[in-house]
């Protein structure tokens, strides 16, 4: 079983430093998914500014909680880009090496 896996991770290398098709998939989702934390971030923000300010407690503590973890998770997918970016450059990296060694 492990050789199987081995030689089909191989023959993806090997796919992968013919055409770059990962390179060019990996920078479309970075601005793919920029585009849709944008779009997010402003829709988000709209609908927080056009509810109106809660009288309770409750429902001041309910939607500060949701601002905070929203906030969290736009902050977290920032991140995922900034690891797809490493992953594409290390790809690069890994590519120009295995060329330079045929």
């Amino acid at each position: 079983m492990w050789k199987e896996i081995i030689d089909f991770a191989q023959f993806k290398r090997r796919e992968f430093a013919k055409n770059n098709t990962g390179i060019i998939n990996s920078i479309q989702a970075i601005v793919i998914g920029a585009i849709f934390l944008l779009v997010g971030i402003y829709v988000y923000s709209t609908v927080q500014d056009a509810m109106p300010t809660p009288t309770s407690t409750e429902l001041q503590n309910a939607t500060t909680t949701t601002t905070s973890n929203v906030a969290s998770g736009f902050t977290l997918m920032s991140v995922v880009f900034i690891v797809i970016a490493a992953a594409a450059i290390l790809a690069v990296l890994v590519t120009g090496l295995s060329r330079r060694g045929q």
